[in-house]
């Protein structure tokens, strides 16, 4: 079985909301308890999941769910100067990105992206790596929406096809 990884740019994402959210002392807090130091966090570098289990873990116990759907949001949002380029970009072109992207941020799980006029299908596959990940990614799916400037609503799904680490959502847009 491979060593489930992730890149520490999605870490150092996730810290920098921390630190916008409950200042310099949050984050020294979050750090901490996470045992982590943010100088040793490489955005290249590969670090293995139970680092990021843990950020989860804080921001949502400590903090509550809602917390942990905003840093989803807040990591897509805050891509410094790509930022400003998302938004000449529509929804519908950065979806059919996403798997891509997540490939190269995870070494594990898959995303599968049924892009339909006016919404589309989102099927992340082995990614729910805590009672977390599903919230966060809905997070990251509102903050697409959110940094193309598209008005629209992201939910969470069952189906039967639907294995106990896997995220399902439907998003629509106008």
């Amino acid at each position: 079985m491979v060593e489930k990884k992730v890149k520490g740019s999605v870490i150092r994402g996730y810290l920098k909301y921390v630190e916008r959210t409950w200042g310099e002392m949050g984050l020294e807090e979050c750090l901490e308890d996470i045992g982590q130091r943010m100088d040793d966090i490489e955005e290249r570098k590969w670090y293995d999941i139970e680092v990021l289990k843990a950020l989860h873990t804080w921001i949502g116990d400590e903090k509550g769910e809602r917390y942990m759907r905003r840093g989803g949001n807040y990591t897509v949002r805050d891509l410094g100067v790509l930022s400003y380029l998302v938004k000449f970009t529509n929804v519908k072109r950065l979806l059919k990105k996403a798997p891509k992207s997540y490939q190269e941020a995870f070494n594990f799980g898959s995303v599968h992206i049924d892009v339909k006029e006016g919404g589309a299908v989102i099927k992340m596959k082995g990614v729910k790596v805590d009672e977390y990940a599903c919230l966060a990614w809905r997070g990251v799916f509102e903050g697409t929406l959110d940094a193309t400037d598209t008005d629209g609503l992201v939910e969470a799904f069952e189906d039967d096809t639907k294995e106990e680490d896997d995220c399902y959502f439907k998003m629509q847009w106008d």
